[in-house]
């Protein structure tokens, strides 16, 4: 008996997921002898599927390294190469990453849904392996610098698209009363890897700019991370290659019950050859899921801007220099990652006790609460770098608000005690909103339906990673840290307005039909 195959067969399912149930019978009527060795099977196949379910653990904590370890330095990285660059530049080069992960997303979701999960995440870890390579040989050519960096970000950005993988598999390979927890695992996982990453980029900070070569290659606090994640990747593309085995499940194990008898939805479901339920797109609650997937969009969006625009806002508003934004960008990035684990475990037990919809609305006020706290209100006005004399300029790298931002006259400070309240409540309420929209959305889908909606899911989240730190940084230079601050506060108030008509709708899809039979 296959059991690599798109889906397991409805009896090996439904032993899977039963194991008080003595029997079980083939499609055909099998002798009691095959259904011993079938059942065998069916306990191997389960312990394949707890190891794969860990591998996908392993793929998303992985990227979260990849990503967390070279962003808080990405900044110093830039200036090191332009010293002319402004903060625009910065949001480019995040941007592309975000934009090649939309697309990445949105392929790897439509591939693993209606294909398999191990070739898109194979992929994606190789092409993950190129882009730290060529991010480390950055400094080889003598022009055109910037352009490799970015062309880094964006081959970075279709190994992100693993992360919708990992999402699909933990949907269609968990039934429902487990995916709450297994999602809970996920999201922790990766808040882990947000946490490993910035502490190697804090441990490397000794290497400093200067570093040393090895030929052409310059091995600096820059360019450093790019080799451990290279070893990380390897890793993980290892396990991918000889443990991970696809294995899916329906979301009970009486899935493959008789169709409902109701004019409600039409294409309600149907049972396939392989026996496995295909439910209709028009049976699930599409106006709830486009609502998700812009309340994900604009988490990602926020979140995107907040964490490519610290390094700029320490040294334009708080004075740090080129090496204390390395420094502190790490350490602000540890402590929320931190901070994340512990929010997102809390909740994982009061999940238990509170309907998920409780945590989406209190997600979005932090997130309110967040961005309404890193408005500058004083006292006093941003520092100013000091002029060279000699050539009439400033030094960008030794922090400050430059002189070119003409906002900055009229731009009070913020003291660094609100700026702290401001990144603690933000690591409060983005990993709660971020997780427990995944969650809602993953139950609200029919068991089918997952791969390609979570494309989209993902595509809608790269959206914001893609229009969050390009809009916000452009808004920022051009006219200033309030009226993006502002800008961003007015989206997310806009996304609480929709809680209202959609909070009594966020229900799992066995719930939603049982509605909408009634």
């Amino acid at each position: 008996m296959e059991f690599d195959s798109k889906y397991i067969d409805q009896q090996e399912t439904t032993r899977l997921l039963d194991e008080e149930k003595e029997t079980s019978y083939g499609g055909n009527g099998t002798s009691y002898d095959v259904i011993s060795k079938k059942n065998a099977l069916d306990r191997s196949s389960e312990s394949a599927r707890w190891k794969s379910i860990r591998v996908m653990y392993l793929t998303i904590f992985t990227e979260a390294v990849t990503y967390s370890v070279i962003l808080p330095s990405i900044w110093s990285y830039i200036l090191d190469i332009d010293e002319t660059a402004t903060a625009t530049l910065l949001g480019w080069a995040n941007s592309t990453q975000g934009l090649f992960a939309l697309l990445a997303g949105f392929i790897c979701g439509w591939t693993a849904g209606r294909y398999n999960c191990k070739v898109p995440v194979t992929v994606t870890l190789i092409v993950g392996l190129m882009a730290n390579i060529l991010y480390m040989c950055v400094y080889i050519p003598e022009s055109h610098q910037i352009t490799a960096l970015i062309a880094a970000r964006a081959l970075a950005g279709i190994q992100a698209g693993c992360i919708t993988v990992t999402r699909v598999y933990i949907s269609e390979g968990t039934t429902l009363k487990e995916r709450t927890q297994i999602s809970s695992n996920l999201v922790i996982a990766q808040l882990i890897g947000y946490t490993v990453g910035p502490l190697l980029q804090v441990a490397y900070v000794p290497i400093g700019e200067t570093g040393w070569t090895v030929g052409k290659l310059k091995i600096n606090v820059y360019t450093f991370p790019a080799i451990t994640n290279l070893f990380i990747i390897f890793i993980n593309l290892i396990f991918v290659i000889f443990v991970f085995r696809e294995i899916r499940v329906p979301d009970e194990p009486d899935q493959h019950a008789s169709k409902p008898d109701t004019d409600c939805c039409t294409e309600y479901q149907s049972v396939g050859s392989e026996g496995m339920v295909h439910i209709g797109i028009s049976s699930i609650d599409l106006p709830l899921v486009m609502f998700l997937n812009a309340v994900y969009c604009v988490t990602i969006f926020s979140f995107g801007y907040n964490t490519t625009i610290v390094s700029p806002y320490g040294m334009h508003l708080l004075g740090w220099s080129r090496e204390e934004a390395v420094e502190k960008s790490g350490i602000i990035a540890l402590s929320l990652a931190i901070l994340s684990i512990f929010v997102i475990a809390a909740m994982g037990r009061l999940l238990e006790r509170f309907k998920d919809r409780v945590f989406l609305a209190i997600g979005i006020i932090m997130m309110i609460m967040c961005t309404t706290l890193a408005i500058p209100m004083g006292p006093g006005v941003p520092p100013r770098p000091d002029i060279n004399m000699t050539t009439n300029s400033s030094d960008d790298g030794q922090g400050g608000c430059p002189w070119t931002y003409s906002w900055c006259d009229t731009t009070p400070s913020i003291a660094v005690a609100q700026y702290i309240v401001s990144l603690s409540v933000l690591g409060f309420g983005y990993p709660i909103l971020q997780a427990i929209t995944y969650i809602i959305y993953c139950k609200t889908l029919g068991p089918n339906q997952q791969g390609l909606f979570l494309g989209i899911f993902g595509a809608m989240g790269n959206t914001g990673r893609v229009v969050g730190p390009l809009l916000g940084t452009f808004i920022y230079t051009e006219f200033g840290v309030q009226w993006a601050e502002g800008c961003l506060l007015a989206l997310l108030t806009i996304v609480a307005t929709g809680v209202f008509p959609f909070y009594k709708r966020m229900v799992p899809y066995t719930v939603y039909q049982k509605k909408c039979i009634s």
